[in-house]
């Protein structure tokens, strides 16, 4: 009888702890996502270059039919078919850069170091300013706009 109100205490402050650490959890990720826009470095420029690359995305959907069924994207690769890729595969690159966005903000929010928040920002300036100036050489070239 001893051994089972033994268990069941055991078991008790057990779940006591687990429910403490989740709720501790539960409380960080709360801090986390609440001040995710707050904790972002130079906001204005990223806000501008998430709306270029969501532009980009359009800009190329809405230009599908003007595009020929390939184009060529992957200019580090040997001239001829491997550079080629269908023309829906325009967006990867703006869509990347936003994914790189959520990913490196995420990461920012988490480490609270303010030059690795602002180095990770910076590098998603960088990748956004050449897949943007990518895609619109590409979509120029290949349109004949």
């Amino acid at each position: 009888m001893v051994d089972i109100r033994k268990r069941r205490r055991s078991a008790f402050e057990f779940y006591k702890k687990r429910s403490e650490i989740l709720s501790g959890i539960q409380s960080d990720i709360n801090k986390t996502t609440r001040g995710f826009w707050k904790d972002v470095p130079f906001r204005e420029g990223v806000i501008t270059f998430l709306i270029v690359n969501l532009v980009v995305v359009l800009s190329v959907l809405l230009g599908l039919r003007i595009l020929p069924p390939e184009l060529p994207l992957f200019y580090g690769q040997a001239e001829g078919a491997e550079q080629l890729v269908r023309s829906q595969f325009l967006i990867v690159p703006s869509l990347g850069c936003i994914l790189l966005f959520i990913i490196n903000s995420f990461i920012a929010s988490l480490i609270k170091d303010e030059f690795l928040a602002k180095t990770l920002t910076f590098v998603y300036f960088i990748a956004s300013f050449f897949s943007t100036i990518t895609t619109i050489r590409v979509f120029f070239l290949v349109a004949g706009v």
